[in-house]
């Protein structure tokens, strides 16, 4: 059984606990100011008190009841009447991301979590905090296993005190910093939770703290610790921490599941992270100055190189090119590597792809290839069912002469040595190549798979080049 201590409501502005003489720190103040700070005090005594009636009348009508002692939850839609609560949940996961986590998500679904006996635990602890009213959505990651146990059976405190600021649960404000690796573990899940913060203690150093505990921080009057932004040169932290001592303190709202993406480049390409579910296009020139750091430059070389590289033949030139970053179809492509790479064939190659019209190429940026076009425009493909393309920019416009180049996830590649007009690809492969070089370029590559399929640049060329 936790201990208890009497609530002591206080209206303050103290760091460190350290009850300074207002005489010392403050210049005198006039009888109006005076005035409005006693009816600020006088309001927030009255919050309190109404915060704690509700906390009372709520734990009274909860021990009037059988309450399930299990989560559950509630998947939040787009489309229904739980859009705008997605939407708050989702603005609040891509508006705090910090550029140096190099964290792009792509939110795949918002679950809400409902745990009564939770909620009870979090009010009875509620009542004996110094200030109830102070609490608020704050993020913690973990892996899968920490997250089921957590939304089922509540938080639990750390064995040891190798945490900087001692054995309590920590939470932030910025959800890239919950989400990176070392907390998630792969997961790809956050936890958005309820805080109940009461009065915090404000700390700029992590000097001493390793040994804090709950009992700790009540003696000294505060609540909770909260390590500021900013304050890592005083031995602090980058972003902002929490940190409560009592598990009582916190409960899962909701969970927030979600794909990485990974986009070199993307500091310098994808505008902020908070539009990282936009898609963003870049046209690209060729210039005489070379920069290393100009990330521009470097992907227009890129394709230029892979062009030029593989059509000896080449007529034309390369005149402009549009680098389209899609988030959704990186996430899609990202997984399907990740997958690929466990059976031990995870490699990527580029490849061109051509069609007759710019609109095509419209729709297959924006939304990738789509199975239902197979065979519309020529026929049902003679050496397989699927998307063709080829390594060879002369043989992709031999179908039309507006160009991709496309990222393509081979996986296990099976060598086509006769035709096989409109059958699927062969059992156990996950493409066919035709007429491989001695360095295994294909000229025809078929995928039957959207998600092996990545497009990532449309290439203008001189009317010369496409003929």
């Amino acid at each position: 059984m936790l201990g208890e201590r009497v609530p002591r409501f206080a209206f303050h502005s103290c760091v460190r606990g350290e009850v300074q003489s207002q005489a010392a720190v403050r210049p005198p103040v006039s009888a109006q100011v005076q005035e409005e700070q006693n009816r600020a005090r006088k309001a927030a005594r009255l919050e309190y008190l109404q915060e704690i009636a509700h906390l009372v009348a709520e734990l009274q009508t909860m021990r009037s009841r059988d309450i399930p002692v299990v989560s559950s939850k509630l998947e939040l839609l787009q489309t229904s009447e739980t859009a705008q609560e997605y939407f708050e949940i989702h603005d609040k996961v891509v508006k705090y991301i910090r550029p140096h986590h190099n964290w792009y998500p792509v939110i795949s679904k918002i679950e809400k979590v409902f745990n009564p006996e939770q909620r009870r635990k979090f009010c009875e602890v509620a009542k004996d905090l110094q200030d109830p009213t102070n609490k608020a959505l704050k993020f913690h990651g973990c892996d899968a296993n920490a997250a089921a146990s957590i939304m089922d059976e509540g938080f639990r405190l750390p064995s040891h005190n190798r945490n900087m600021y001692g054995k309590g649960v920590y939470f932030a404000s910025d959800s890239s910093k919950s989400a990176q690796d070392i907390y998630t573990k792969g997961s790809n899940m956050l936890l958005v939770c309820e805080v109940l913060l009461g009065k915090p203690w404000t700390v700029s150093s992590a000097m001493g703290m390793k040994e804090m505990d709950r009992d700790k921080v009540w003696r000294k009057g505060f609540d909770s610790v909260f390590a500021p932004r900013g304050s890592k040169q005083t031995g602090g932290v980058e972003n902002d921490e929490f940190v409560v001592y009592d598990p009582r303190q916190a409960m899962v709202k909701y969970v927030v599941h979600f794909h990485s993406v990974e986009l070199q480049n993307a500091p310098c390409l994808l505008p902020g992270g908070e539009n990282a579910l936009s898609i963003v296009r870049h046209t690209l020139k060729p210039k005489r100055e070379f920069n290393l750091h100009d990330s521009h430059d470097m992907h227009f070389r890129i394709v230029e190189s892979q062009f030029l590289r593989l059509e000896n033949a080449s007529r034309g030139m390369l005149t402009s090119l549009e680098y389209v970053l899609n988030p959704s179809l990186i996430a899609k492509f990202n997984c399907t590597r990740d997958a690929f790479a466990r059976q031990g064939h995870g490699h990527e190659i580029l490849a061109f792809h051509a069609t007759r019209t710019p609109e095509n190429i419209e729709n297959i940026v924006r939304n990738n290839f789509n199975q239902s076009f197979i065979g519309s425009a020529t026929d049902s493909g003679w050496w397989g069912r699927g998307f063709y393309f080829s390594e060879f920019p002369s043989v992709s416009l031999g179908y039309g002469g507006n160009l991709l180049l496309c990222r393509l996830l081979p996986g296990k590649t099976f060598d086509c040595q006769e035709r096989m007009d409109g059958q699927p690809l062969t059992r156990g492969f996950d493409s066919h190549r035709v007429q491989a070089d001695a360095k295994g370029r294909a000229q025809e590559l078929v995928i039957a798979n959207p998600d092996q399929i990545l497009p990532c640049y449309i290439l203008h060329l001189s009317e010369l080049a496409r003929r």
